[in-house]
């Protein structure tokens, strides 16, 4: 019960078409039923108020159907409350809901839609029950005669003469409370998102000595909790206001947060870019009724930042479940370390640290290893500020010996023959069957063929009910033990009918469940999968299952689906990101070497690179690496930027020419028959990159490459004068900125039921640097990478014609109805095809004899 709630009260009024036309509401009544209403969510809201200072609670009530009230031929009031279907139908008819063959789950549907037009985290509804006339104010005679409630979000039932204090207990309930006096909860009942025991219950208690007074109680309980403003700790843990390690914040929020960034320092700029995710933290939610999904309405606020220790300041407001960053900060000139973390609406929860560098490329810590790959420009052997990251390279632990160290455990059952039964562990791993449904010793589990696999033909069985099943439930669980901890499994789950859900879960050795994962409603036959990862390297078990477990809650049917494809622990590579840098979550400690290798087989134009030698232990969680490589001297292939024949940095009309000049008048293919051209020379440095296309020979394809790579350039989206989303100036303060079938009813209790016992400005950069930082997000545009498109095209081996290019155009065009962006666009196309025309001529002269190929010699390619 936590943040806001759409309330929907509903009024109905008999029309006389019906029976017992005895009650008719009047706006004394309607203003003194409201009150009461408004009495008890206030009184909520100030319990709250009293137990926390950094969470809140508010109530948004609908009067709509109050004001209005709805048409029914039947006087509700002189009917046993067992009939509510009735009128709550009639209720879902007048208002246009969906509807299916259960009410409870039709006023769920109501709510949610409620939930939604209000803009709220929760929303349940309250029927009221005119009985100003009737002689007790209660139903008819029967197994109810008070107020009640379907529990979770549904809806309570509430006599209009029924007081404040009612409704404030028939509340706690939509919220999954349980009732404790006597007859009603029993005290090993247990309910609510940390599935809290009812250990406040008059009924089964060991010592009742130990009851408190509660909300929940009996009705003079009830009386004296509601004018002291109190309840059990157990009822209020039930609806969430559990605060285990009394640090001001509810277990359902204390959960941290996701965050993983790159930072990256230009020295020419003095600007730091920070790129990353994050997300915020989220309870399994434990509850044995309901769906069991897991949920938070906590958010990421905003990201904080500081500068060489020294204040935080407040960075990029988030204000969502989930950020993407991408964002600058203006730094004075010098050495400096930035931190960069994110932090929750309550203030109480940050993120992990990003420590940022300017003499280096960093991520966030892992337990394992990070770094980065870079160019090393200036040769000197190591990263320079400023020197550019390379993306997609491969980073691979190995042992001393070069060996790729075997770090993960796959158990395929298409590997296996059918029949296999996995008797004994394989590297660790126990694979068992558990749950109501497994026959005593006949817990194996199997490699059988299936039509619930998702990789080949088989997937995993057990043998218990006199047959083989690969339906996986609540009542046929798949349990995976590890001989030693680790923080990652996965495994795919494959649905046997629409709307199937699967879920994995791993837990500690103490039975502690660390993390879930649950699959989308997938369609029958589809499959999903599932992953759960952890920090630190604390998984003892892990289980798989359908959807839902076994409970006394009548809508929670069991959900099955099919398992297959094991994996457990982490993989042995990592690949590096745009700017180079690579993160290697890594469980197995030892000593290890680090590998970097390129992508696409191009190692041969690189120097030799130098492994890193690396430790790991449970205690080092973090270790760093670097690489910087250099393009091999014996290289005519530029595997940086590879129609950038020069070395400049950029693809221009110079390297178009010395294309053509080569093409035209061979210098480094001379000295044999023009049909081979080969290069007889070794490569030094300042002899251009002619082998453009990597192929190891030397053609037109090769002037067609540059002439894509050149085209694509100028078409790069990066020189558009677009507009940045914000650009503001902010200035440290002296203090930190830190934000901060059946439906089972909960009854009232009777009265016969007594037992005894920053401050930021939009001002430009200021001049004083060593006062103020500015931070300013990259300038993005809703389009393809640009970096990406230009490799792709370079990258061909096959000439690309005109219409092609042109095709190429509109899908880098960025999504904008900005007139000027899109003249500059259509001007850039002009150029590129003017650029195109320029160069007709020359390629042309050249077009008859493409067979005639120049090998190139020493390319260190054969």
């Amino acid at each position: 019960m936590l943040g806001d709630v759409t309330v929907s009260v509903v009024f109905f009024e008999s029309n006389g078409t019906g029976t017992n036309n005895t009650e008719n509401w009047t706006e004394t009544h309607r203003n003194e039923v409201k009150q009461r209403i408004e009495e008890a969510m206030q009184w909520w809201e100030d319990m709250l108020a009293a137990q926390s200072s950094v969470q809140e609670l508010n109530f948004d009530i609908d009067y709509t159907y109050a004001d209005n009230p709805v048409p029914i031929g039947v006087e509700p009031i002189s009917q046993a409350a067992t009939s509510f279907d009735t009128w709550v139908g009639t209720f879902l008819d007048y208002a246009g809901a969906d509807r299916t063959d259960e009410i409870d789950n039709d006023v769920r549907r109501f709510n949610n839609q409620q939930r939604t037009d209000h803009d709220t985290n929760w929303a349940f509804t309250i029927f009221v029950i005119n009985a100003e006339n009737d002689s007790d104010g209660l139903f008819a005679p029967g197994s109810l005669r008070g107020a009640f409630s379907i529990a979770g979000g549904a809806f309570m039932v509430i006599p209009s003469e029924r007081p404040a204090s009612t409704i404030a207990h028939e509340t706690s309930h939509q919220f999954w409370a349980m009732d404790e006096y006597a007859s009603s909860g029993n005290y090993t009942d247990a309910r609510g998102y940390y599935d809290t025991q009812n250990t406040n219950a008059y009924d089964g208690n060991p010592d009742p000595s130990s009851i408190v007074t509660s909300l929940l109680g009996d009705s003079a309980a009830l009386t004296t909790a509601y004018a002291n403003h109190t309840s059990s700790p157990s009822s209020l843990a039930s609806i969430g206001w559990q605060d285990s390690d009394g640090d001001g914040l509810f277990d359902v929020f204390d959960v941290p947060m996701e965050f993983s960034a790159t930072s990256i320092y230009d020295p020419v700029t003095s600007q730091l870019r920070i790129v990353g995710e994050g997300s915020i933290g989220v309870l399994p939610n434990m509850n044995s009724w309901g769906l069991q999904n897991s949920m938070t309405i906590n958010r990421i606020s905003h990201v904080e930042y500081r500068v060489d220790g020294g204040d935080w300041q407040t960075g990029p407001i988030i204000d969502d479940y989930t950020a993407d960053l991408d964002f600058t900060l203006q730094l004075p000139t010098g050495e400096h370390t930035v931190e960069v973390r994110l932090v929750d609406k309550t203030g109480l929860i940050q993120s992990d640290v990003l420590t940022a560098s300017t003499s280096h490329i960093d991520s966030t810590d892992v337990h394992g290893f990070t770094g980065y790959v870079t160019y090393d420009r200036n040769g000197n052997g190591s990263y320079d500020a400023g020197e550019e990251g390379l993306a997609g390279w491969h980073v691979i632990i190995t042992d001393a010996q070069g060996n790729p160290v075997v770090s993960q455990t796959l158990i395929e059952p298409d590997d296996f023959s059918q029949g296999y039964v996995f008797y004994n562990p394989i590297n660790g791993v126990t694979l068992s069957a558990i749950g109501g449904g497994i026959d005593p010793g006949l817990s194996d589990v199997s490699s059988r063929n299936s039509t619930l696999s998702s990789t080949g033909g088989r997937a995993f069985y057990n043998y218990s009910g006199n047959s083989w099943s690969n339906a996986w439930s609540d009542q046929r669980q798949l349990r995976m033990d590890f001989a030693t901890p680790v923080s990652r499994v996965s495994i795919d789950a494959t649905a046997e009918l629409d709307g199937d859900i699967g879920v994995l879960e791993l837990y500690d050795a103490s039975g502690n469940l660390l993390g879930r994962y649950t699959t989308s409603a997938m369609a029958a036959g589809t499959s999903e999968t599932m992953v759960v990862e952890l920090k630190s390297v604390t998984a003892a078990y892990a289980i798989a299952r359908g959807y839902l477990s076994d409970s006394g809650d009548p809508h929670r049917q069991p959900l099955v689906v099919g398992l297959d494809n094991l994996q457990v622990g982490r993989a042995n590579t990592a690949v590096t990101n745009a700017w180079g840098a690579f993160t290697l979550p890594f469980d197995l400690s030892g000593n290890y070497r680090l590998e970097a290798m390129p992508d696409n087989d191009e190692q041969a134009f690189f120097t030799t690179i130098t492994e890193v030698n690396v430790s790991l232990t449970a205690q080092a969680g973090t270790n760093h690496a670097s690489f910087a490589v250099a393009i091999a001297d014996t290289s005519w292939h530029n595997p940086i930027l590879r129609a950038d024949l020069n070395h400049d940095g950029v693809v221009d009309e110079l390297d178009i020419n010395l294309v053509l000049s080569e093409l035209q008048t061979p210098i480094f293919t001379a000295g044999a028959a023009t049909a081979s051209r080969l290069i007889e020379a070794t490569h030094t440095n300042g002899d251009p990159y002619i082998d453009v296309n990597g192929d190891g020979r030397f053609d037109k394809l090769d002037l067609l490459s540059v002439i894509d790579a050149k085209t694509a350039q100028e078409l790069d989206l990066s020189s558009l004068a677009g507009e940045p989303d914000f650009v503001y100036v902010i200035t440290p303060s002296s203090n930190s900125s830190s934000f901060g079938d059946s439906l089972t009813v909960e009854a009232e209790p009777s009265a016969a039921s007594t037992t005894s016992d920053a401050s930021i400005s939009t001002n430009t950069a200021s001049s004083s640097p060593s006062t103020e930082y500015v931070w300013l997000p990259a300038v993005r545009f809703s389009s393809v990478d640009t970096a990406s498109t230009r490799r792709s095209i370079s990258d061909r081996s096959e000439p690309a014609d005109e219409d092609s290019l042109a095709a190429a155009v509109p899908t880098a065009i960025v999504k904008s109805h900005d007139a000027a962006q899109l003249d500059a666009i259509a001007q850039a196309t002009d150029v590129a095809h003017r650029s195109v025309d320029r160069n007709d001529e020359a390629t042309d002269e050249f077009f008859a004899d493409l067979d005639n190929a120049a090998w190139i010699g020493r390319n260190l390619l054969y």
